[in-house]
């Protein structure tokens, strides 16, 4: 008889934390050894996309401020009207603790499903409030394991109130998984978790296959580039985090050399700093060599179009999908120290890390690897070769299904 793996999981919106869910569902020998199910906090922005792993699923009515919070964020207000917005918002989160509806909720669903193991998907640490009061439900309502993935990099604690609530999470979860070395440092150093309870599991794709028939001219052509002359390009959201300002500000001090080149630069994706950057591409002069095409579907496999990627992130990241989309399909790579990058970028072999921030240090990146289409070739090579031996999918999956079986 198969044991029963029950997933929890919350976010702002269904995105790149839900990727690896998206893994294990596929995930052929999983399925053949636990019986799954997926149980989340139903709200519009979510739902849609969690319905759509084809998983026996359990919508849950939950209480959250989480959702208020980033569309405040969002919104294009000036600063003073946002902090009056949040403050309610913020002050309630920050005194207001578990919501004790939340936690009845949780811990009668986990009573009526018996799990044997539940798997809780956070995007952070603290992340989704929802997740941690899963976390104390799940030990109240007697689930024998729980394993909590944290999908970026946790934060210190802010007051008495989150580290009572953390002495409770710590005491209910007996694994906490991340995707980097880097951002299990983080859990250990900033909200104490014992390092025996911890382990990375790398992000992998389990679309590589798909992927590496991707065809490199029909991406040129998708994407309206000329199919001779070098391509630098990236993929991701336009906002602050990503660091596109400052990749930016670095085509423009090497302007010269990708005009030497018929270089063209690409970068796929939508967000806030669209207008900021395409002002500033034209008060540098390069309007006409790199292209904004939008948010793309497709954007991994328009990434065969490239002989250099280049992820110049600032914040907020753990272990980018792009990277390893990027390294599956045998580029060279120009990334920053942020996080897992370095983790997934060796020095030298594979590409090359800079320091974030620093315009000089990533235009001298992008020079060394213009300059030298044998280095370029050569990391390309690596990149695959260290992609299949580190985060092959059925490789990572399997040490996936390894823990869970260890711990049932």
């Amino acid at each position: 008889m198969k044991k029963k793996l029950l997933i929890y999981s919350d976010n702002i919106l269904f995105g790149g934390s839900e990727k690896v869910l998206a893994n294990l569902a596929a995930f052929g020998p999983l399925a053949q050894t636990f019986e799954l199910a997926f149980a989340f906090r139903d709200h519009p922005d979510y739902t849609p996309g969690a319905l759509r792993l084809n998983l026996p699923s359990f919508p849950l009515e939950l209480a959250s401020k989480d959702s208020t919070y980033f569309k405040i964020a969002q919104k294009k207000w000036p600063k003073p009207l946002h902090r009056l917005a949040m403050a309610p918002v913020v002050l309630a989160d920050r005194f207001g603790g578990s919501n004790p509806q939340n936690l009845a909720r949780l811990t009668d669903f986990f009573l009526t499903q018996k799990p044997d193991l539940l798997l809780i998907n956070n995007g952070g640490y603290p992340g989704a409030k929802t997740c941690l009061t899963a976390a104390v439900a799940a030990k109240a309502a007697g689930v024998p394991k729980v394993v909590m993935m944290v999908n970026n990099l946790a934060t210190r604690p802010r007051g008495t109130m989150e580290m009572e609530r953390d002495a409770k999470v710590l005491a209910a979860v007996d694994r906490f998984v991340t995707a980097s070395k880097f951002a299990g440092k983080r859990l250990i150093e900033f909200r104490g978790v014992d390092p025996n309870r911890w382990l990375d599991l790398p992000n992998c794709l389990e679309e590589q296959e798909r992927l590496l028939k991707a065809d490199r001219q029909q991406a040129r052509e998708n994407l309206g580039l000329s199919e001779k002359g070098l391509v630098i390009g990236s993929a991701g959201h336009l906002t602050a985090r990503k660091g596109y300002s400052v990749l930016v500000e670095a085509l423009g001090l090497i302007k010269p050399l990708l005009e030497q080149h018929s270089a063209q630069v690409v970068i796929i994706g939508e967000g806030e700093e669209r207008h900021a950057l395409e002002s500033r591409l034209k008060e540098l002069g390069l309007a006409e060599r790199v292209k904004l095409p939008g948010f793309r579907p497709d954007a991994s496999k328009l990434l065969a179009a490239l002989d250099i990627f280049v992820l110049p992130s600032v914040d907020f990241e753990d272990f980018p999908y792009v990277n390893l989309e990027a390294m599956c399909l045998g580029k060279p790579l120009v990334g920053t120290q942020v996080a897992g990058i370095p983790e997934q970028i060796e020095e030298g072999v594979n590409g090359l890390v800079v320091p974030p921030k620093d315009p000089k240090a990533l235009a001298q990146a992008l020079e060394t690897l213009v300059k030298d289409p044998k280095l370029c070739q050569g990391m390309g090579l690596s990149s695959k070769e260290r992609f299949f031996r580190l985060y092959d999918y059925p490789k990572v999956m399997g040490r996936f299904l390894a823990l869970f079986e260890e711990l049932t």
